[in-house]
């Protein structure tokens, strides 16, 4: 079962959602994998900090941001 929410994102990390994942439900998804691995990382909150979780969250866009940005270099050597 899913559930609709809200998230604001920064304008960069939700262009570079759209990039990874085109339409809202794989959006979801994404996101919804993300949480999961921050969750499940070692120390991570067991449900009782949402500050914890979303610093975790703000993590895992910075290091998309930074595997993003690997990847344009690369793309632009190969041309």
């Amino acid at each position: 079962m899913t559930q609709r929410v809200c998230v604001h994102l920064d304008e960069d990390a939700a262009e570079l959602l759209k990039q990874l994942a085109p339409s809202p439900r794989k959006q979801g998804e994404y996101l919804s994998g993300l949480i999961r691995e921050a969750a499940a990382r070692p120390g991570a909150p067991n449900g009782g900090d949402p500050e914890a979780l979303r610093m975790q969250v703000q993590g895992l866009v910075s290091e998309i941001h930074k595997i993003n940005a690997r990847l344009l270099t690369l793309e632009s050597q190969d041309e």
